[in-house]
C-alpha cells in the first residue's frame, strides 16, 4: 500500500459539491477499503476546505483541500483514473493552463517517491509555490517532508510566495 496525497480544487460551478463529489470519487475508486491479504481497512483523511485567489487567467475564487489515503494503485493508474474523472466532470483537459475548472485533482506525493516522466511529476512541481496546497496539507500531514527539497510543510509555507488563502466556513 502506498501513502498518497492529493490536492483538490474547484472554481467553476458548484465548487463545494465538486469537492465533495471528488472526495467520494477518491474513496470509491482509489482506495481499496479492505485489503484481501490482511483484512485491514485503510486510512483516509481530508483537510478543511480553503479558499484562495486564482493564479493566472482564472477569474473565480477556488475552493481547495487535500486528502491523504492508502492506495493499491500505481501512480500512473491513479493519474489515469483522475484524468477520466476530471473529464467526466466537464473539465476541458486541453484548456489553457490556470483556466477556470470544475475540478482539478493533483498527485502531490506518492509514498515519498520522486517520479519524473513525460506524463507525471511527483511531488507536484509547483507545490512549493502553492499555499492553497501547503496549508491544507499542514492540517493532515504536518510531518510530511518534500523528498527533493528536504523541507517540512511548515518550512515550505514560510518560503512560499504570498497568496490570499484562508480557511473557509464550508464543511464536508
Amino acid at each position: 500500500m502506498a501513502t498518497v496525497i492529493l490536492a483538490i480544487g474547484s472554481n467553476q460551478g458548484d465548487r463545494l459539491n465538486n469537492l465533495i463529489d471528488a472526495r467520494r470519487f477518491i474513496k470509491r475508486v482509489l482506495i481499496s477499503h479492505k485489503d484481501n491479504t490482511t483484512g485491514l481497512s485503510h486510512s483516509f483523511n481530508s483537510s478543511s476546505i480553503w479558499e484562495s485567489e486564482p493564479i493566472g487567467p482564472a477569474e473565480n475564487i477556488f475552493l481547495n483541500a487535500c486528502v491523504i489515503c492508502e492506495c493499491n494503485l500505481s501512480p500512473e493508474d491513479i493519474l489515469t483514473e483522475i484524468k477520466l474523472y476530471e473529464k467526466s466532470c466537464g473539465r476541458l483537459l486541453h484548456a489553457p493552463r490556470w483556466s477556470n475548472r470544475p475540478i482539478d485533482i493533483d498527485i502531490i506525493s506518492y509514498d515519498g517517491l520522486i517520479i519524473d516522466t513525460d506524463q507525471l511529476i511527483v511531488p507536484h512541481k509547483e507545490i512549493t509555490n502553492r499555499l492553497f496546497v501547503l496549508l491544507p496539507l499542514l492540517e493532515i500531514y504536518p510531518a510530511w517532508q518534500h523528498p527533493v527539497h528536504k523541507k517540512t510543510v511548515s518550512q515550505l509555507i514560510d518560503e512560499a510566495p504570498h497568496l490570499d488563502v484562508y480557511k473557509s466556513a464550508f464543511n464536508w
